[in-house]
């Protein structure tokens, strides 16, 4: 079943947003000559971390999407991450997170690190 991020969650911060372009090419050193160099994949990954600051009915939002994404193992469609241009919605992976508490019952940090293979740039 298709996962979507929930509208009631807000953007992720820019201040805490960043990409990187993961080499797509495994190079391997060789006793003598050039370096040899193999493609891994076709697939372009984009992996990226952003913040979150959510309350508590937000929280539990993004726990019910993360659940029903297989704890972030599927694929979430409709995240809106800024690649540069905007905020633009992604078909995206959770592949890590971590959850701080800013205020108690009422104001949480989150961080989470993603992949996206959609290239949306404008």
């Amino acid at each position: 079943m298709p996962v979507t991020w929930a509208e009631a969650l807000p953007d992720m911060l820019v201040q805490g947003y960043n990409a990187s372009h993961r080499w797509n090419v495994l190079e391997t050193q060789m006793e003598s000559g050039p370096q040899r160099r193999t493609r891994m994949s076709a697939h372009y990954v984009i992996n990226g971390t952003g913040t979150l600051m959510l309350n508590k009915a937000q929280m539990a939002e993004l726990y019910n999407v993360l659940d029903a994404a297989n704890d972030g193992a599927d694929w979430i469609s409709g995240v809106r991450l800024d690649m540069g241009g905007g905020p633009k919605e992604h078909r995206a992976r959770i592949t890590g997170f971590q959850v701080n508490v800013v205020v108690p019952d009422i104001l949480w940090r989150a961080i989470l690190w993603w992949e996206t293979d959609e290239r949306i740039l404008v």
